[in-house]
């Protein structure tokens, strides 16, 4: 019934980088249905507020969502320890939008093996992980890859203020970098842990 997903960080009373879920969600509805978006974001996020009142810790607010029609939930949420991952190749998938129907993303993470997640490489170049952004440190500068499979939030906000850059980035280069973690709207860069090996 709800074809695309919202996830916004809430903590300790608060919303992370709304407008940029905002943004994301009308540009969403517009590809998608090539319609403008029926509700108001800000309102929802609004609506929603008095449910956590007093609450303190740090929650997943899932917005399901058409052109519409809505319906939203807060949920616990832990920071995972993704310390390991597995490449593998994909160069058929498509997630430009952050849909509900996550199947592809969920056949490939079962490919990881011994690894804490799969990293996604489509067309000889490194995308995400099976949920998340990811982001390369080379000893100077924080680098994305250029072509994501989807442009997070997380990430838009952290190239907006300069703290992260893109670049094509290879299989062949993941060696050359000192440090990697993985961003999405949930995991800041400073909550993320070290990624450690490539399995």
């Amino acid at each position: 019934m709800y074809p695309l997903l919202e996830t916004i960080r809430f903590e300790n009373g608060e919303f992370s980088n709304p407008e940029y879920h905002f943004r994301r969600m009308h540009q969403s509805v517009q590809m998608c249905f090539g319609q403008s978006l029926q509700f108001d974001p800000e309102k929802v996020l609004q609506e929603a507020l008095p449910a956590m009142e007093n609450k303190q810790g740090l929650f997943k607010f899932r917005l399901l969502y058409g052109n519409k029609h809505y319906q939203w939930e807060f949920v616990p949420y832990k920071l995972p320890c993704i310390k390991t991952l597995k490449p593998v190749v994909a160069n058929s998938i498509e997630y430009h939008c952050k849909f509900t129907d996550r199947s592809n993303l969920n056949n490939l993470r079962q490919l990881k093996g011994k690894a804490d997640d799969v990293l996604i490489i489509k067309n000889g170049e490194v995308t995400d992980t099976s949920f998340a952004n990811i982001v390369f440190y080379d000893g100077s500068r924080w680098v994305t890859p250029k072509n994501p499979l989807l442009k997070g939030t997380r990430r838009t906000a952290l190239l907006d203020a300069g703290l992260i850059t893109e670049a094509s980035i290879t299989p062949d280069d993941l060696p050359n970098f000192k440090e990697a973690r993985i961003i999405n709207a949930m995991i800041g860069l400073e909550d993320a842990a070290v990624i450690v090996e490539y399995m």
